[in-house]
């Protein structure tokens, strides 16, 4: 896991260009120097620096991401079935990023409960809930949280 993928990478302001917080838990930094290839930083955390860099590809992988997954919430607010959810065009381009999705998806899953379970499997071929979990969408979203734990995406 690089340090890029355990940060969370958000513009500091609007008429900032090229200017980004990058914020692991409470810690954040203030970087700048993005150009069309590469965003470069050195980052304090704690005792330990780091210095790596965000390609501009990651950034944009968070912004469509994150684009999909309101484009799913809104078009299937009025679904009753979970197939239908999951076979929704947004739901399916997500699972279409690939294992780049996962750390953003188990983020989505942690910050609130939502049936990411079909996506994760597709992406991992795990599946951490068991027979008696199944239907209970918080014992679900517990596993995939302490799988995304145990396999250091947390």
């Amino acid at each position: 896991m690089t340090p890029a993928q355990l940060c969370t990478i958000e513009p500091a302001s609007t008429s900032q260009t090229g200017v980004y917080y990058i914020k692991e838990g409470a810690n954040f930094a203030v970087c700048t120097g993005l150009d069309s290839y590469a965003f470069w930083g050195s980052l304090q955390f704690g005792s330990s620096q780091w210095a790596y860099s965000v390609t501009a590809t990651d950034v944009q992988l968070k912004q469509r991401f994150n684009s999909l997954v309101k484009r799913w919430k809104r078009e299937t607010i009025h679904f009753s079935l979970i197939e239908q959810m999951v076979l929704h065009p947004a739901y399916q381009e997500i699972i279409g990023l690939g294992k780049k999705a996962i750390p953003l998806i188990l983020k989505q899953l942690k910050k609130e409960p939502n049936f990411w379970f079909w996506a994760l499997r597709s992406l991992t071929g795990k599946d951490p809930v068991t027979k008696d979990m199944r239907g209970d969408v918080m014992a679900m979203r517990k596993a995939w949280l302490n799988w995304g734990k145990d396999n250091g995406y947390f």
